[in-house]
């Protein structure tokens, strides 16, 4: 039964990341009119309104009375920082590097994994860990002499490896305590109001200067899609996955999405390849290719 769980989870997991693999490309098209708060915005509240509909009907049933709420407040936290960091890396840069570079968020993982849970890589595991490393660096070169990645930027992506890698440890240990749809709704939420603010902060309080990007069509389109693929579908799925297998498996299939990520947004949005930061790519596969082939050792303390 526990085997048969797990391989649900994996299920789960990988087709909620090829659904997030949409997630730079929608988000691109979106940013082309509206700025990353007011997207987030919109993005979020769409997402919990839909989420309320069977807690209010009484379709499904959430407790948060009687658990241990710190978990979950901390997981509720690290998220808003991570589509923050998105949203800005993609607007600086472009969605097929920002999918790329993500993948560098297994390394993160597995030494957050080492400090709070105690989950330490092997030689082997560190060893493919430099492949990814120097596949990035590879691309953030290549991306600065195309122009399409400034400091900043860098920064941004940077921020998105690490809030990433926190996620997944603060989801791991809110699982223990909450079900999938109770930490999702929780994190939709704490964005809905965060980023709603800073939206209306930046149109200075203007409602007309806020709805604005909804008189373009493909506004509208691409929050839909964010919503029903990203907001909700991809992270009801990697929720629960959080709850059956370990941080190390966890992040080693996450890296489906950079691939898709890559595809999409080569293919739907014409963004560059050249031959250098292609090779970057490929090393990051390997990498992640060899992380994934290698076991933690999980160390317990008497």
């Amino acid at each position: 039964m526990e085997r048969n769980d797990e391989r649900i989870a994996v299920i789960m997991l990988i087709t909620g990341n090829l659904f997030w693999g949409f997630n730079n490309v929608l988000t691109k098209l979106a940013l082309s009119v509206a700025s990353p708060w007011t997207l987030l915005s919109f993005r979020f509240i769409l997402a919990f309104v839909l989420l309320s509909i069977p807690v209010i009907t009484g379709r499904v049933k959430i407790r948060f009375r009687g658990k241990k709420p710190l978990p979950l407040i901390l997981f509720a936290l690290v998220e808003p920082l991570y589509f923050f960091f998105e949203s800005f890396a993609i607007a600086l840069t472009n969605a097929t590097y920002t999918g790329v570079v993500l993948a560098l968020s297994p390394i993160f993982s597995i030494i957050f994994a080492a400090v709070f849970i105690h989950e330490y890589p092997s030689r082997k595991e560190v060893f493919f860990c430099m492949f990814p490393i120097l596949g990035v660096l590879l691309m953030a070169v290549t991306g600065m002499q195309l122009g399409i990645m400034n400091p900043f930027g860098i920064v941004c992506l940077a921020g998105v490896c690490l809030s990433a890698s926190a996620i997944r440890i603060t989801n791991r240990g809110a699982a223990m305590e909450f079900s999938a749809y109770e930490r999702t709704y929780a994190m939709l939420l704490t964005c809905s109001v965060y980023f709603t603010f800073r939206a209306l902060l930046e149109a200075q309080f203007d409602l007309h200067a806020y709805t604005e990007p909804l008189s373009h069509p493909v506004f509208p389109a691409s929050v839909l899609g964010l919503v029903l693929l990203c907001s909700i579908g991809s992270n009801m799925l990697g929720n629960y996955a959080a709850g059956k297998l370990t941080v190390a498996r966890y992040t080693a299939l996450s890296s489906v999405s950079t691939l898709f990520s890559l595809f999409t947004g080569v293919v739907f949005l014409g963004e560059p390849m050249t031959v250098v930061s292609f090779c970057g790519a490929v090393m990051i596969m390997i990498g992640l290719w060899g992380m994934s082939h290698t076991r933690v050792r999980k160390i317990q303390y008497q």
